[in-house]
């Protein structure tokens, strides 16, 4: 007869090394893959803060752009109404319509003018 120690079961094995082992591998795993979560979460909102940084700074930008156009806008508009009442102011004028005459005068054929002259 040898003197071998008895094999133990495959079932105790298992129980006694093989489980405790497994059991923290698969915490350490776990472990492991919740910080490398949290780190991938740490930087999506670093990317976030930034985007909304720009964000709000693009709108900032655009609202200044809209005020500054509403100003010249409004600047436009004023320059156009003073503009219209100083056509208006002409076109009423005897001198505008005076002008008028001439000019209409002036499109006359020399021909009818000379007849005009020789009746």
């Amino acid at each position: 007869m040898s003197s071998h120690p008895p094999v133990p079961a495959p079932d105790a094995y298992w129980r006694e090394h093989l489980r405790p082992q497994d059991a923290a591998a698969h915490a350490a795993e776990a472990d492991r893959a919740a910080a490398l979560e949290i780190d991938g979460l740490h930087e999506r909102c670093a990317e976030l803060t930034a985007a909304l940084t720009q964000a709000r700074a693009a709108i900032t930008v655009r609202h200044q752009l809209l005020t500054d156009q509403s100003v010249a806008l409004e600047k436009a508009r004023a320059s156009a109404d003073q503009a219209q009442a100083a056509l208006t102011e002409v076109l009423g004028s005897r001198r505008w319509r005076a002008a008028g005459a001439v000019a209409a005068l002036a499109r006359v054929p020399r021909a009818v003018l000379n007849r005009l002259r020789g009746a």
